[in-house]
């Protein structure tokens, strides 16, 4: 099950990125999600992204690695709507 759990942020985390990640991470602490959390923890710390980072450091990645940040930034509602499906917290 920890695995599945692991899987799932870890695809989140590789599809839309660690600002999408964050926001997940955040929304897991208010809702008491407190495995997840600490599944997202490991994959923060794995990937060595810092918890306060912010969308500019996000947009600075993908600048980075040749993406147009602003568009992703844009964007973002949509990747938190896909993200929030895939690990089941919708309502």
């Amino acid at each position: 099950m920890i695995q599945d759990r692991l899987n799932v942020f870890e695809k989140v985390l590789l599809l839309y990125g660690q600002e999408v990640l964050l926001n997940l991470y955040s929304s897991a602490k208010v809702m008491g999600r407190y495995e997840d959390c600490a599944i997202m923890r490991d994959l923060l710390k794995k990937y060595n992204i810092d918890e306060r980072d912010d969308i500019q450091d996000w947009q600075a990645e993908l600048w980075r690695c040749g993406y147009a940040g602003k568009i992703a930034a844009i964007n973002l509602p949509y990747y938190m709507h896909e993200a929030v499906k895939m690990v089941g917290y919708t309502r």
